[in-house]
């Protein structure tokens, strides 16, 4: 059985919120853990903490999520995989400080007048693969949540937004499609407030390793906002899932840069001050087809490698996928049906692809163009 810390840490949080006035729930969920060999092992009960602050305007049956997870490990701490029931997992940076930031939007935008609602949420299973986030998204998308896709107008995602390294106080704000007027928004914000921040956008629809990701599978806007967005970097990557993520890693210049970036920009979503902001989002939620990704690309064939397609869809469609080579020939060619795998409203990723042509030959590697349509039925 694990320890109670990860119980207490939500407990904390959600007298944190509701001392600040705001409704709060907990939201709970199983999580059955395995391992290879041994099978099941143990189910557990995880809770995600949800707090909400109404709006006062028109818009109050809207809704802004800002979410960011609670749970941590120290996997890359020798031994934790056997003691990991009682070793420490500090977690100040990842993700300690996602959730002060939340804590602190709460305390100062309590008491404003503001039309759209806020509900906070703070994950549990995060660190598991997105299990907290991906249970309430499940929850949105069978209708049997207390919110429904409609109502939720954009999601910020505030994780691993603690530490600097190198003295440039930078924060990057992960985006796809449908988000890109979220990410604008920030921007905007950043340069109208004169934030002394090195804020970066970066669209990037693949990153999905954070609680952001499951809402964009369900088609709803959502951006992350992070220290770090390549795991190249070597900013985080170094400390990040080991107890060296302790308060000595924590940069106070860019935690107070983060609250008040978070802070300024969910006044200015939250108030409809930016009238462009819901007409940018109808306009996204016109779209059929979207965050079409197609890798690797280049492709080693001959090594073994298979060319994967991922894409969304706003509704059920029929699906042609044609691919050609650098010499602008038609290499291969793939139907899906109408609500069918490939065709299904939402993310997309059964196409794969080895190479073999229908001579049963195998493709060159290189470079590959893809034509993608989709037609819905209506």
């Amino acid at each position: 059985e694990p320890d109670s810390a990860c119980d207490n840490s939500g407990e904390w949080i959600a007298k944190q919120f509701q001392n600040l006035g705001l409704v709060v729930g907990m939201d709970s969920f199983q999580h059955t853990r395995s391992q290879i060999g041994a099978g099941k092992i143990g189910t557990y009960t995880m809770n995600n903490i949800v707090a909400t602050r109404p709006g006062r305007g028109p818009n109050r049956d809207q809704f802004y999520l800002l979410v960011a997870h609670y749970d941590s490990i120290s996997s890359k701490t020798k031994g934790w995989q056997q003691q990991w029931r009682t070793m420490p997992a500090p977690g100040a940076s990842d993700n300690a400080s996602g959730v002060a930031i939340l804590l602190e939007v709460a305390r100062l935008v309590r008491n404003l007048d503001l039309d759209y609602s806020i509900r906070f949420i703070a994950f549990s299973g995060e660190e598991l693969f997105l299990y907290g986030s991906k249970h309430y998204c499940h929850q949105i998308k069978s209708e049997t949540a207390d919110l429904s896709a409609d109502q939720i107008i954009g999601v910020l995602n505030f994780d691993l937004i603690g530490h600097d390294q190198d003295g440039n106080l930078d924060i990057h704000v992960v985006y796809d499609e449908r988000s890109q007027w979220l990410a604008n928004a920030f921007k905007t914000v950043n340069q109208k407030y004169e934030f002394p921040l090195d804020l970066r956008l970066q669209y990037n629809p693949s990153f999905i390793y954070s609680d952001h990701s499951p809402f964009w599978e369900i088609g709803i806007p959502a951006v992350l906002l992070s220290e770090e967005s390549s795991f190249e970097s070597t900013e985080s990557i170094e400390y990040i899932h080991s107890q060296a993520d302790n308060m000595d890693k924590i940069t106070d210049s860019l935690g107070e840069l983060a609250v008040k970036l978070a802070v300024a920009t969910t006044v200015e979503l939250a108030a409809n001050n930016n009238s462009y902001v819901p007409k940018a989002r109808e306009k996204e939620i016109s779209k059929l087809l979207w965050n079409v990704i197609l890798f690797p690309n280049p492709v080693n064939l001959d090594q073994g490698e298979s060319l994967s397609l991922d894409y969304f869809l706003s509704e059920p469609s029929k699906v042609e996928i044609n691919l050609y080579n650098n010499n602008g020939w038609s290499i291969h060619n793939q139907t899906y049906r109408i609500g069918k795998i490939g065709g299904k409203k939402g993310r997309n990723s059964a196409f794969r692809w080895n190479g073999k042509m229908e001579s049963g030959q195998l493709a060159a590697g290189g470079v590959y163009t893809l034509q993608l349509t989709a037609l819905a039925k209506s």
